[in-house]
């Protein structure tokens, strides 16, 4: 994207435009985005070029999804201050000698930084593990910018941030990191959740995901003399189509703003229906669970899971799959019978605006709800998807 400014020597006037090159193909045309003005002399060249300077940056903002720190005014000044300032004749030095020393960024870490020693966790490890808590505390910040192995982390902030790290050390450092060490983050974390909402959390969400590694090795669940040990790398379902690797179960807790409270993990092969019992028992350990009402989707919705639900007295909202439902709940979630208008539609067809309908099913209420938005983004999946098959059987 640049300034461009034509002159037509027969009317004596130069036009200036916001352009941008853009390529079709082998060939690069140049495609006007903005016609800023037409001046006449160049004070007014200097003028609506200054104006063009800034509308060129609103454009780069607008497109980028990151803040500025500028604005789009402030940009367009700063360039024709560079573009004004006086040049000396020769520069007192050889830029051909030049070379780069260091490279530090430090602007994420005094934030970030200072946001982490605020919730407590600068003695996360101990008063008295001052180095271990300062290589946690820069690892941290590290994953936050860029995440990476602990490797390639040691690197970068030697690299771009000028903080020299031991590699062997950096791992002795994460043995500190033991269950108690984790509870603690976990209640911190509740605990920073409660006072950012200002009031104690009533709603979690739990979750489900498998996260791969690049290996197909698995963690044997016995040792050389047949004792069971821990086995979390291990092949099962992927959710992102790595069945070949080995991986584990992670399962997360947040709040209903997306803040983390809590996290539990399980070997790969770990159906994730079964997570739910064990991530309850972790958090009764930590949280008051009785005042709160678990989210889960359908994948949690097991005669067990529900049993287990009911016998603590927890409140709980779980997805529910159709397709499973008994005969009898089937016909009545397609019966129009007991359909009631989507909230806020007033009083107009149910069928125009979307429904909702509860049903009572063994103590518990499946309740059902019909938009007609959804109904057409659902009926699309399914015509691309037909669709899809339709030539991959013609190629067959």
């Amino acid at each position: 994207m640049f300034i461009r400014t034509k002159h037509d020597a027969k009317l004596n006037r130069t036009r200036i435009q916001i352009v941008e090159s853009v390529r079709t193909g082998s060939k690069v045309r140049q495609k006007i985005l903005r016609h800023v003005g037409v001046a006449h002399n160049d004070s007014e060249i200097e003028d609506i070029k200054r104006l063009a300077g800034r509308l060129m940056e609103q454009l780069r903002i607008d497109r980028s999804p990151q803040m500025e720190l500028f604005t789009p005014t402030e940009y367009a000044d700063l360039q024709a201050l560079v573009r004004r300032a006086p040049r000396p004749d020769k520069l007192g030095v050889d830029l051909a000698e030049c070379r780069e020393e260091a490279r530090v960024s430090l602007g994420l870490r005094d934030v970030m930084g200072t946001m982490y020693d605020q919730l407590g966790w600068g003695a996360l490890l101990g008063a008295a593990r001052k180095s271990a808590n300062r290589i946690v505390k820069e690892l941290v910040m590290a994953r936050i910018a860029q995440p990476e192995s602990k490797r390639a982390t040691v690197e970068a902030l030697e690299n771009q941030a000028g903080i020299t790290l031991n590699l062997d050390v950096v791992y002795r450092s994460m043995d500190y990191i033991n269950t108690p060490v984790i509870d603690g983050i976990c209640k911190t974390s509740h605990a920073a959740a409660e006072k950012l909402l200002g009031g104690p959390v009533t709603v979690l969400f739990y979750d489900c995901t498998t996260l791969a590694f690049d290996t197909e090795r698995e963690d044997p669940a016995e040792d050389a003399d047949g004792v069971e040990q821990d086995h979390l790398l291990a092949k099962g379902f992927s959710k992102d189509g790595k069945h070949h690797r080995a991986q584990v179960m992670l399962a997360l807790i947040v709040t209903s703003d997306g803040l983390p409270v809590g996290y539990e993990l399980f070997p790969g092969n770990t159906w994730e229906g079964h997570t739910l019992e064990a991530a309850l028992k972790a958090l009764e350990g930590r949280f008051d669970v009785a005042r709160v009402t678990f989210v889960a989707d359908a994948a949690m919705l097991s005669k067990d899971n529900q049993q287990m639900l009911q016998n603590k007295g927890l409140p709980y909202i779980l997805g529910y799959r159709m397709k499973s439902a008994p005969a009898a709940v089937k016909a009545n979630i397609l019966s129009p019978e007991g359909r009631q208008p989507w909230a806020g539609h007033g009083s107009e067809e149910a069928t125009e605006k979307g429904w909702y309908k509860v049903i009572d099913q063994e103590g518990a209420r499946v309740i059902v709800t019909w938009l007609p938005t959804r109904a057409r983004n659902d009926a699309h999946k399914r015509d691309k998807a037909i669709e899809k098959l339709h030539k991959k059987l013609k190629r067959s």
